[in-house]
């Protein structure tokens, strides 16, 4: 069974307030103050070959930094596999609030450069934004696992099979915001393989209303349950395509909603809120996908009939905070 090596981000003065229970966690001085430093450290491994050295690698990140954690680390240099991978993860009581200015956030600042997990990763509850005026959000990779986000970059995010069949990345529950008219929210990468699966999540671009999720010429294509501000297909199998809502009333797939999505659905979507507002459209409009995963973005639990877009409506109350997470092959 691999071991497990399990750090925090925070701050000195974070980690010192709350010591000896960081401690009973992390271990002494398990914390970093840059995900750059846990990154260049092998994320307290062994070696950044996870495979050869049989772990798993884990990274908490605490709400410290009050307006962000500025950081411009750019990719990852884990060697990892299905048993062996690496969780960025945000812990519920440390998670955005579904916005992009509450919570745990990273901001960066790279022209044209993507944050880019490893492959196999689980990305859990983070709050991206790329302030460059042509930078990208995040890049999933092979087989890495996108849940509970919010990605911002001028020129979108991308998810991405790295050109192997069968290694297709997956996003749930996510909010993808681009500000180029010229991109789009969520381009589903640049091969001819991947089933990329999109579920209950959110892709809009703030420039260009059409620009929201791009599946052109990418094989195969599961987008269940999503609100997208404009898409553009052509050449892609829908493997499972429903339950979409869009913009203009004219979603991708089968069973859509073909009312016309307006700000007044959402709770304050001018300020990139899309928790749903009383009465919205897509209050009831989804397919179960409780075979993937039963939460909100908010990590409400959902019941059926599901609600299109990121959120349950109503929120859920007493909801207890949440520190750590199951991992994968463990």
């Amino acid at each position: 069974m691999p071991t497990e090596v399990k750090r925090a981000l925070r701050t000195a003065a974070g980690w010192a307030a709350n010591q000896a229970a960081m401690e009973a966690l992390y271990g002494v001085d398990g914390y970093y103050t840059t995900m750059t430093a846990w990154e260049a450290d092998n994320g307290g491994a062994t070696s950044a070959d996870l495979v050869t050295n049989d772990e798993l690698v884990v990274l908490d990140c605490y709400n410290d930094w009050p307006s962000a954690l500025v950081d411009n680390l750019q990719t990852f240099g884990f060697t990892t596999s299905a048993t062996n991978n690496v969780t960025i993860n945000v812990p519920q009581s440390e998670r955005h609030e579904g916005t992009f200015s509450t919570g745990f956030r990273l901001h960066t600042n790279q022209y044209g450069v993507l944050f880019s997990p490893p492959n196999f990763s689980e990305v859990i509850g983070l709050s991206l934004r790329n302030l460059n005026s042509s930078g990208f959000g995040i890049k999933a990779q092979k087989a890495s696992k996108l849940r509970n986000g919010l990605f911002r970059g001028s020129r979108g995010s991308n998810l991405s099979g790295n050109g192997t069949a069968g290694f297709e990345a997956s996003a749930e529950n996510c909010v993808f915001i681009a500000t180029n008219a010229s991109y789009a929210a969520l381009d589903f990468g640049n091969y001819a393989y991947g089933a990329h699966r999109l579920q209950n999540s959110v892709c809009v671009n703030t420039a260009g209303a059409s620009k929201g999720l791009d599946m052109r010429n990418r094989g195969t294509a599961i987008v269940e349950n999503c609100y997208l501000s404009g898409w553009m297909k052509d050449g892609v199998t829908f493997t499972s395509v429903r339950n979409n809502a869009a913009a203009n009333g004219s979603p991708p797939g089968t069973s859509p909603l073909t009312t016309v999505i307006t700000s007044a659905d959402f709770v304050n979507s001018a300020s990139l809120d899309y928790h749903l507002a009383a009465g919205s459209a897509l209050i009831d409009q989804g397919a179960d996908l409780s075979g993937y995963f039963t939460d909100d973005f908010d990590g409400d639990t959902r019941a059926v009939p599901w609600d299109i877009g990121v959120d349950k409506y109503p929120a859920a109350s007493g909801s207890a905070p949440i520190i750590g997470i199951a991992l994968r092959g463990a």
